[in-house]
């Protein structure tokens, strides 16, 4: 059991909404209800007049010391340009525009009630902000073939809504935040008000969930700290969910052209990729990771040395668009699985059996793009799950059910995924008795971290798990650390962890102390702080197999079955990381059939509540048979990789191609997702959609 879980269990968390402050102020934002547009007009002098309003703050009123940061992963950049109010112009619908602080939640939004705004005209244009290509010699093939898939947007959809508790007393701003990255936080804020970062301190309490959507400083966040300054009195913001789908940062919503090339054999030689990502009006501080990621991963498992590949990153009149669970890893693999698929098809070789001749062989490996696949077995993937599913087998119940007159389908994918590098810090503390406790700049949205790192920490040790408190989360007690993101945090994360333990173990045997106890008592207070630096990303693989069945009378897709063989390498928790892969692939299986943030040709959110954005329940989720087929990884000392996000970087892909498996009979090659009931029965009775 995790040693989480008996507070939550108990009601006893400490999320964005618990511990509010009894003197706090209650803030909320006036939207813009129309995108591209200049503001000819803003009257806000009835709601500074309303009853219990202690502040209004329009976008003339904030002056930043300057915007959030953008990570610089490609240059030039051109960075549009950041408010945290709308100030001229509105870009999307969503946008902040005027922020209400008063007595109760419900004072600040009649107040916000009087506000009027005044429209003017439109504003066009797009920004590229980035571009990146990788090109090696033209393999000039036999014959190519040509794909394109648009993905759609999708909502991170944490249990727990976005919030903020800021607070500033003696000098110094107290923030409560769920986020994925508080030493960034921290330092983010101190640059965007002026402030020494000694004088910001983030707090992050147990987080509902994240997926990559509380990893930036966003907006509110700002103009909550904003306010508290101001007033001197402690400013909640706590977010709905109406306000995380047009407010918050989206994902996904890459375009990409395709073209694998066949030599004479119909083997992929060559690929050539067109990558098109949106980055919405302000840009979050991973924005060009999706589209990086998505360029430099291909040709993904297959062992094809000719590329030409180019990915770019434009503004757009949305919400911000960046890193969500997988950030460019499932728009790769879906491109290349399903253009393998189809050369499968030209060939008219067994789907399996041509990966197999297609996979690189040996690894590590470099890639056409730069890249350094470190370890994994590609083909021992394709033959456990070949056995274990009884992948013939399968086959031919698919093709008998057919006969029957049934639309089923069966479908491969087989992917690499780059965890994250870079560094993170631990400290190990010994207290009184022995005890230990560990601090960790990776926090947790929910994966059990401190019931990893304390099972790191016994075994370095050889003390019992119960031994060891784990804390991470706030800036002041944690060191600081990049933060859970990137699938980084067990394998650079739990390496720092590892490292400090063996500081300390080395500290034992020069006291010549028979114990930790015994330790304490000759050297009290004793600690060690280190810092774990991975220099390349560690590389999980896996191999899945889906089976569909359609139903032809309303096209609605039935999961019956996932088989997966996975390598995350090392795994600490078995138990945590079994949630992990199961929960990636739930929010896979969202991806391929339900989940799509709607918006019309006017940025109009047609999809603003979860009567219109549907996301998978738990009848939607077949049964999974996953099967482990580790190997270390040399790039840290645990050997481990990255578990979190594989599920939705495998699973889409192979439910998309055993859906265009069980299509194919109707003549349909290609599909773009979602994989939605009314996009199959259009496509199968070959009505046009409006």
């Amino acid at each position: 059991m995790r040693r989480e879980d008996d507070a939550l269990l108990r009601g006893q968390g400490r999320f964005i909404a618990d511990g509010v402050p009894e003197d706090a102020l209650a803030i909320a934002f006036l939207r813009a209800d129309r995108a591209k547009r200049q503001i000819a007009a803003l009257d806000c002098t009835a709601a500074r007049d309303m009853p219990g309003v202690a502040l209004v703050l329009q976008g003339a009123d904030i002056a930043l010391a300057r915007a959030p940061s953008v990570n610089p992963l490609a240059a030039p950049l051109s960075l549009p340009r950041f408010d945290a109010l709308a100030l001229d112009v509105v870009h999307a619908v969503g946008q902040p525009i005027v922020a209400v602080v008063a007595t109760t939640e419900g004072s600040a939004q009649d107040a916000l009630e009087t506000i009027q705004v005044v429209y003017g005209k439109p504003v066009t244009g797009e920004t590229t902000v980035y571009a990146r290509s990788w090109t090696s010699e033209d393999a000039r093939p036999a014959s190519r073939l040509a794909l394109r898939i648009r993905h759609q947007l999708v909502a991170a959809m944490p249990l727990e809504p976005r919030g903020a508790i800021a607070d500033w007393r003696d000098g110094r701003l107290v923030i409560r935040l769920p986020t994925q990255s508080p030493s960034r936080a921290r330092d983010e804020l101190a640059g965007v008000l002026g402030l020494d970062p000694s004088q910001v301190r983030v707090v992050t309490g147990d987080v509902g969930g994240a997926f990559g959507a509380k990893a930036s400083l966003h907006p509110e966040d700002i103009v909550c700290a904003i306010a508290a300054m101001r007033l001197g009195r402690p400013v909640r913001w706590a977010g709905s969910r109406a306000e995380d789908l047009i407010g918050g940062t989206h994902g996904r919503g890459g375009e990409i052209d395709a073209e694998l090339g066949l030599d004479d054999a119909g083997r992929p030689v060559a690929l050539r990729a067109r990558i098109r990502f949106p980055l919405g009006h302000w840009l979050s501080y991973s924005a060009m990771v999706p589209g990086l990621n998505c360029g430099r991963i291909l040709p993904g498992p297959y062992a094809i040395a000719r590329v030409d590949i180019a990915t770019s990153g434009v503004t757009t009149a949305t919400p911000a668009v960046g890193i969500y669970r997988g950030a460019g890893r499932p728009e790769a693999c879906l491109v290349m699985e399903r253009l393998i698929d189809l050369a499968a098809a030209r060939t008219g070789i067994d789907p399996l059996a041509y990966r197999r001749d297609a996979v690189i062989r040996r690894l590590p490996h470099e890639t056409p793009t730069g890249e350094r696949i470190d370890s994994g077995d590609l083909t021992g993937l394709l033959d456990r799950l070949a056995e274990h599913a009884g992948y013939a087998a399968r086959k031919a119940e698919v093709a008998a059910r057919r006969v029957m007159g049934e639309i089923a389908g069966l479908g491969l994918a087989l992917y690499v995924e780059p965890g994250g590098k870079g560094w993170e810090a631990a400290r190990i503390s010994l207290l009184p008795g022995g005890r230990i406790r560990v601090a960790t700049g990776t926090p947790s949205q929910g994966q059990g971290r401190a019931t990893t790192f304390a099972a790191i920490a016994a075994r370095a040790l050889g003390i019992d798990e119960a031994d060891i408190d784990v804390t991470y989360g706030d800036t002041d007690t944690a060191p600081d650390g990049i933060g859970a993101l990137a699938s980084r945090s067990t394998a650079i994360g739990g390496s720092a962890v590892l490292a400090a333990c063996a500081a300390l173990r080395a500290a034992q045997q020069d006291a010549g102390a028979d114990s930790l106890a015994a330790l304490a008592r000759l050297r009290p207070g004793l600690t060690f702080e280190r810092r774990f630096e991975c220099p390349d990303s560690p590389w999980a693989s896996g191999a899945c197999l889906a089976r569909v069945a359609i139903d032809g009378t309303t096209g609605s897709v039935r999961i019956e079955r996932l088989w997966w063989v996975e390598d995350s390498g090392t795994v600490i928790s078995p138990d945590l990381a079994a949630g992990q892969l199961i929960g990636g692939i739930a929010q896979g299986i969202g991806e391929a059939l339900l989940e799509r943030v709607a918006i019309d040709a006017d940025g109009q959110i047609l999809t603003g509540s979860l009567m219109d954005y549907a996301l998978p329940r738990a009848r939607d989720i077949p049964p999974v048979e996953i099967v482990h087929a580790p190997v270390d990884s040399p790039t840290n000392p645990l050997g481990a990789k990255g578990a979190g996000e594989t599920g939705t970087i495998g699973a889409p892909a192979a439910i998309a191609n055993a859906i265009m498996d069980a299509l194919r009979p109707f003549g349909i090659s290609h599909l773009d997702p979602p994989y939605a009931p009314e996009r199959i029965w259009r496509a199968i009775t070959g009505r046009d959609a409006p």
